[in-house]
């Protein structure tokens, strides 16, 4: 049987949600140049290390013998953990919205009308794909819930690498003299998100992702339940992919600071 979440731990979340209301309201209020707005990729990024932690310990009984790293997925199936998985990747996906909104705002200041469009998009695209796959859990057996967050799962991995490219470009084409590139600390963002764009290159990323959903599917459909080996490979393949992508956004505290 799954652990249950205390009233101190609900109260808690309750607060959390609260709080991150309030940031996004006053980081919305604010000029384009205020810190508190580089609070909002930071808070995106702790909703998501929370929720982990949380939904791990909460589903840590349910482990089958020999898995150590379950999928993240999988970690949302018991009552308490569905609640706390949609919570945490709602507002997850919720703040990364906020900072690709912020960002594009910053930006614009700078380089007015330069194509980044295309860029906010497929950040936005990631944003609800995140919050997709965390409102519509992962089931027993296959379903349309199910479904939805694989589709949800997919549009993360699509826009969020679509994102990373756009703008990495838009930032390659910049002219040299760009205030952009003389802030400080402020530019160190740039420099790791076009290193972490440099070292996902290739189709094994795509690899990592892809494998790890086939294997969740197929066990819905009743294939792979006897692979407790292989699991915990494609949950640490997935754990680390997630994790970079979520570095990879946080990597915009920079820029707003």
């Amino acid at each position: 049987m799954a652990r249950r979440m205390s009233e101190t731990a609900m109260g808690g979340l309750v607060v959390a949600t609260i709080l991150s209301v309030l940031l996004v309201a006053v980081a919305l209020q604010s000029g384009p140049f205020s810190k508190v707005r580089a609070l909002v990729p930071m808070a995106s990024l702790m909703w998501y290390l929370t929720t982990l932690v949380a939904c791990y310990w909460l589903h840590a009984p349910l482990l089958a013998d020999g898995v150590i790293v379950p999928a993240i997925s999988e970690m949302g199936i018991s009552t308490s953990g569905r609640l706390m998985y949609r919570v945490g990747f709602g507002f997850c996906g919720f703040m990364l919205a906020i900072t690709m909104v912020v960002v594009h705002s910053l930006f614009s200041r700078f380089h007015p009308g330069t194509g980044l469009e295309s860029g906010l998009y497929s950040g936005l695209l990631a944003s609800a794909g995140i919050a997709l796959q965390g409102l519509c859990t992962l089931r027993l057996t296959f379903s349309a819930e199910t479904g939805a967050h694989f589709l949800g799962a997919v549009l993360t991995m699509m826009g969020a690498f679509s994102h990373a490219s756009s703008w990495n470009d838009w930032f390659d084409a910049l002219p040299k003299t760009s205030p952009l590139f003389r802030r400080g600390y402020q530019s160190w963002g740039l420099r790791l998100r076009r290193e972490m764009l440099q070292q996902a290159g290739g189709p094994s990323v795509s690899v990592m992702f892809v494998i790890p959903l086939l294997l969740q599917a197929g066990k819905r459909l009743g294939f792979f339940s006897e692979i407790n080996i292989l699991e915990n490979c494609m949950g640490i393949m997935q754990w680390a992919l997630v994790a970079c992508i979520g570095l990879f956004f946080c990597s915009y505290a920079f820029d707003l600071c």
